[in-house]
């Protein structure tokens, strides 16, 4: 069993959760992540990031690339958006076309991570 399956495993276990609830939220058959632990099959990086998301932990975490579950995120203030998108111009943007952009970054981050869900 690699490094993702053994944090996968021991995190449902750790967690007190259970494989069939793992499937249902990603959308296989617990016969699926019983392949996945034998080895048969890898198809679980398809699904990395809502087993990350199921497990609360970070998608490095299960990769093996940190031993760090769920590093801190960092904060970016509002007016560190409006310079990065309109640089000397950002005082004169009005907040409600802030909160559209912060809207739609949103959506676009909901749709990624439905798209890998599938």
């Amino acid at each position: 069993m690699d490094i993702t399956m053994q944090r996968i495993v021991s995190e449902l276990k750790l967690q007190g959760k259970k494989q069939t609830e793992l499937a249902d939220y990603i959308g296989v058959t617990s016969n699926v992540i019983t392949d996945w632990k034998s080895g048969r099959i890898k198809s679980y990086s398809k699904y990395i990031f809502a087993i990350a998301d199921f497990l609360n932990v970070s998608v490095e975490y299960l990769k093996g690339e940190t031993d760090i579950k769920n590093p801190p995120k960092s904060s970016i203030s509002d007016d560190d958006i409006k310079f990065a998108l309109w640089g000397d111009v950002a005082d004169e943007i009005p907040n409600d076309k802030l909160q559209e952009v912060k809207t739609f970054a949103d959506f676009i981050k909901n749709t990624y991570k439905k798209d890998n869900n599938k």
